[in-house]
């Protein structure tokens, strides 16, 4: 069964995966090409994959996901400890990521309940506590940035 938590986490994975993936592509394409990349696209990515990971995606999963994760089962503690102190100093690498898909999401699904997965489910679905941004304001970000990136790895302009 495929929770909505957990198709929402693997959802920001991508999205933010694909941030990452695409700056290294655009910088190394500018190289290539002897050009500068488009500055305002190169911000907007960049405060993506900052804020939208520190604001709204690692406190869902260190708040909701890890904390029940702690109270059902004594399994991958050192790892939920390790992804939690990656979240607090703001690391944020692929491999952080696949850690979460390949380990700790098949351990909840093996481990949570299905009142555990209804309210991690409610949770996942609520909007941005006040102050924050909400889930919105970073999709319209994503899509301006990938409007503004140059195609082929967006849908701007082609680079000159």
């Amino acid at each position: 069964m495929t929770h909505r938590a957990a198709q929402v986490i693997r959802g920001e994975h991508a999205a933010i995966a694909a941030m990452l993936r695409t700056v290294l592509l655009l910088l190394a394409q500018h190289r290539r090409e002897h050009t500068l990349p488009r500055f305002d696209a190169l911000r907007a990515m960049l405060f993506y994959a900052d804020e939208f990971p520190a604001r709204e995606h690692h406190r869902k999963e260190t708040e909701l996901l890890f904390t029940r994760l702690r109270a059902r089962t004594p399994l991958w503690r050192d790892q939920l400890d390790q992804l939690d102190s990656e979240h607090a100093r703001g690391d944020f690498y692929l491999q952080h990521m696949a850690m979460e898909e390949c380990d700790i999401l098949p351990l909840a699904e093996r481990v949570l309940t299905a009142e555990d997965w209804a309210d991690l489910d409610a949770a996942f679905a609520e909007p941005a506590p006040p102050g924050e941004l909400p889930d919105a304001a970073y999709q319209a970000l994503f899509t301006q940035i990938v409007n503004q990136v140059p195609a082929p790895l967006g849908l701007g302009a082609a680079a000159h």
